[in-house]
C-alpha cells in the first residue's frame, strides 16, 4: 500500500520550489506575525507566486494570502 502511494507521488510529478530565495521574506513574515519560520516559507511562496495558500492551520489563516480550509464552502 505505501509502496503504491510512493509510486503514485512520483508519477504525479509535483511542482517544487527552492526555499533559498524565500528565506528573507519568510523570516520577515515569521517575525512580524509571530509564526514559525517553517510555516512562513509556505506563506512566502504563496506571496511570490501571487497565489492563495489553503491550510488546516486556522491561526495561520489570519495572515496574508492564506485561507483556512474550514472556511471554504463546497
Amino acid at each position: 500500500m505505501a509502496k503504491d502511494s510512493i509510486q503514485a507521488l512520483w508519477n504525479y510529478n509535483p511542482d517544487t520550489a527552492p526555499s533559498e530565495p524565500l528565506i528573507e521574506a519568510a523570516f520577515v513574515i515569521a517575525h512580524h506575525y509571530n509564526r514559525s519560520f517553517y510555516d512562513s516559507l509556505y506563506v512566502a511562496l504563496a506571496v511570490t507566486r501571487r497565489a492563495t495558500l489553503v491550510t488546516a492551520d486556522e491561526k495561520l489563516a489570519d495572515h496574508l494570502p492564506v485561507k483556512w480550509i474550514g472556511s471554504l464552502s463546497n
